[in-house]
């Protein structure tokens, strides 16, 4: 009888403003639990895991069970009829400055699930809930927005940061709809326990009735929180209540077929880059090949050789330059041209030839030799013995 709240004429009043008549309260047993918190999910190997509910978030749970009902189930099992009713939440600030939200509910007095409870067998609760706001923590990417089901599906944003890794982590800042609170083996919550006479907060005389406020649009279903049950498989069915639900198998079967055309598309998109970027090898690893053989096609030593043989002429060619240079001093000053200092060779080749032509004109001795001396005279010497005669 520990967990089990004594009814009193404020708890009647919430019962009845939530359920709307009058019911025996003699048939009920009521409890109390501390159904989720701001504290980080433990959710392993779920996109929720290490996510964190804000405050606003639980303020919304509270108004939404204002406004709506929200039933008691087994395990999520959400396919059965309910095993009680949620009909009072409300929000408390804990000593370390984390908020929790605790909730009462009820279940019938005789029932399995009181005794369980009472016992300490059943003592934990898991809810039921799909959030408006799923936020990426480092840049704010919301999930839960139409059209982002892939990214939440794969735990990435768009921005590139993965949820699990390097802290990265959801915000979960925005309450579509409050489905339902179930008893489960093991809540993800911090401490989702239901409460004894000590620790109970809600079910003290003096609560406050919290105001109801409207309900909120819906999100896809993947996104679905479970802020509670961890490693909760669904217990398999009898055989004498399995039945084929034609109708629900239907849906499931469209909604597999709608995801994979999406999936086959992106494959489709991915195989055509990888087609393009294969392309892009296949002509830069022919030209690779190409400029190996071009490269290969050089030989080395008749490289090295030419190169030798291409430095022999250049060091002749500065020799004779050398030598022409200083003909072309000794010419000028002989033929009374002007010299130029760093002529080029073209302009020493032709200053060269108008001294030849100059000093072909001048007598041996610098006389000049009329028609009768020429009779009378010997010439010992060849006309060009007078000359400054250059080989070029």
């Amino acid at each position: 009888m520990a967990k089990k709240v004594s009814l009193t004429e404020s708890i009647k009043a919430a019962i009845k403003a939530q359920v709307g008549d009058d019911i025996d309260y003699s048939k009920i047993a009521v409890y109390e639990a501390a159904v989720v918190s701001t504290r980080p999910i433990n959710q392993r190997y779920s996109a929720y895991n290490n996510a964190r509910i804000s405050e606003g978030y639980l303020t919304q749970m509270v108004d939404y069970l204002g406004a709506q009902s929200v039933p008691l189930q087994i395990m999520h099992q959400g396919g059965f009829l309910p095993i009680g009713k949620v009909f009072q939440a409300q929000k408390f600030t804990d000593p370390d400055g984390e908020v929790t939200l605790n909730a009462m509910f009820y279940v019938k007095e005789a029932s399995e699930f009181a005794e369980d409870i009472d016992l300490g067998i059943t003592d934990e609760v898991s809810i039921g809930a799909l959030p408006s706001h799923a936020l990426c923590s480092e840049c704010g990417y919301n999930y839960a927005e139409p059209g982002n089901e892939m990214a939440f599906y794969y735990r990435e944003c768009d921005n590139g940061h993965e949820l699990g890794l390097n802290g990265v982590h959801l915000r979960l800042t925005g309450l579509a709809s409050w489905d339902e609170l179930s008893l489960v083996n093991k809540g993800a919550s911090k401490n989702p326990k239901i409460l004894g006479s000590s620790q109970r907060r809600i079910s003290k005389e003096n609560f406050t009735r919290l105001a109801a406020a409207s309900g909120s649009d819906s999100v896809p279903e993947l996104m679905y929180l479970q802020a509670g049950a961890v490693n909760q498989p669904s217990p398999p069915p009898s055989p004498k209540d399995t039945k084929m639900d034609l109708t629900a198998l239907t849906a499931q079967v469209a909604e597999l077929s709608k995801e994979a055309g999406r999936t086959s598309v992106t494959v489709e998109n991915l195989t055509a880059q990888l087609s393009t970027a294969n392309d892009s090898l296949t002509a830069a690893t022919a030209k690779n090949v190409e400029l190996e053989a071009a490269l290969a096609a050089k030989n080395p030593e008749e490289l090295e050789t030419n190169l030798a043989a291409t430095k022999q002429e250049l060091e002749a060619a500065q020799v004779g330059v050398t030598f022409l240079s200083a003909q072309y001093k000794h010419a000028c000053v002989a033929a009374g041209l002007t010299f130029k200092d760093g002529a080029s060779v073209p302009e020493m080749i032709e200053s060269l030839n108008t001294a030849q032509v100059k000093l072909a004109a001048i007598p041996r001795g610098g006389i000049s030799l009329d028609s009768e001396s020429q009779g009378k005279e010997s010439v010992k010497h060849s006309f060009s013995a007078n000359l400054a005669y250059v080989n070029l």
